[in-house]
């Protein structure tokens, strides 16, 4: 009984993959419990109630995304390194995701995340695709601007010349309000994947004992 427990844990502590060392400890240590509480007799009765150690940790790392004020940590040169809210929305909404395809319920929400994150994807490429256009008319007038500067029309190529700084100058500006827009686009993408997750997670597979 011991050992079945013991194997179905270290498989489920391998699959929390990304959670906070102290916080995976916590989470271990209460499904301990719980499992040898349950008095089950073989892997396959465990199974049957608990499911597979991966489609647990998919459910937890979805239920500790959704309802936890957390950051993920990584590990650099032996050392741990903060993660921005960048890499956090990122990660949550990679574990909703996960946590929605293992349950039946999660496949038509996964459709609709899907679907919202098409959206966003497509407003993006626009808002790149933009900005593309802009560097292509840049070169484009910069390539014809330098023989007539050189040449008999020198003021029409400078002209152009002074338009394609323009067209520079406006990327440098765009540059960094496209990543702002990205950040807030993932943002966005995470709160709208959390909202569907707390519908389908009713129960908290993400629990610990009181510190």
């Amino acid at each position: 009984m011991t050992s079945i427990v013991n194997e179905y844990l270290r498989e489920l502590k391998f699959y929390l993959t990304g959670m906070d060392k102290q916080e995976k400890e916590n989470v271990i240590n209460f499904y301990q419990e719980i499992l040898l509480d349950s008095q089950v007799k073989s892997r396959p009765d465990l199974i049957n109630q608990f499911g597979e150690p991966k489609q647990l940790a998919r459910k937890i790392l979805a239920n500790y995304s959704i309802n936890g004020n957390y950051e993920v940590d990584t590990d650099v040169n032996n050392g741990k390194k903060k993660s921005t809210k960048l890499s956090t929305d990122l990660q949550s909404i990679k574990w909703i995701i996960l946590g929605l395809a293992s349950v039946p319920l999660g496949v038509p929400l996964l459709i609709i995340i899907f679907a919202f994150m098409l959206v966003l994807g497509i407003f993006l490429a626009v808002i790149i695709g933009v900005v593309l256009a802009f560097f292509s008319a840049a070169i484009l007038i910069m390539y014809k601007a330098f023989p007539l500067i050189f040449g008999s029309n020198w003021a029409v190529g400078c002209f152009y010349f002074g338009s394609s700084l323009a067209f520079v100058i406006l990327i440098l500006i765009l540059v960094p309000l496209i990543f702002s827009v990205i950040r807030f686009l993932i943002s966005l993408m995470a709160k709208f994947s959390k909202k569907i997750g707390r519908h389908v997670f009713t129960e908290n597979f993400y629990k610990v004992k009181d510190r």
